[in-house]
């Protein structure tokens, strides 16, 4: 695995499913609990729940206006970061089920967010007659 991925996992870990899921024991996880954990992050990536609030830049007594600290808004995550989330529970609920922590693994039936299907744009008769020529021309075999 990649440093830039391994760095990425961390994050989803230590900012999104630690706060969700950390004081849970892993046998007391269900199916419902992780599709009630990506419905609130599809709403809002702070899980606010619509309780508005004011996101502090500092921490302890400070002056709001001078940390230009401001209203929450909410932001949904994007279904592809909740799909990766799901990646990580599941494949951490897969070492847990092969250490005999747990019996199964609830992520596998957990609904995670539908993948968008793919949008090609393939290029009209015209542009792909042109690229096949361009080719011809730069290498027979190449065209070929």
């Amino acid at each position: 695995m990649e440093d830039s991925t391994r760095q990425l996992y961390r994050g989803y870990i230590e900012r999104t499913i630690q706060p969700a899921l950390g004081d849970m024991a892993v046998s007391k996880l269900t199916a419902r609990t992780l599709e009630t954990l990506y419905a609130e992050l599809r709403r809002c990536r702070a899980r606010c729940n619509g309780r508005p609030f004011v996101e502090h830049k500092a921490e302890g007594e400070h002056d709001c206006t001078a940390e230009k600290c401001r209203a929450h808004v909410c932001r949904p995550m994007a279904a592809s970061t909740v799909r990766q989330i799901h990646s990580v529970i599941s494949g951490t609920l897969s070492a847990a089920v092969r250490w005999d922590w747990v019996d199964s693994n609830v992520a596998r039936v957990a609904q995670r967010p539908k993948q968008k299907p793919p949008q090609p744009d393939p290029p009209s008769p015209a542009e792909a007659a042109r690229l096949v020529e361009e080719a011809f021309a730069m290498d027979g075999d190449w065209g070929t």
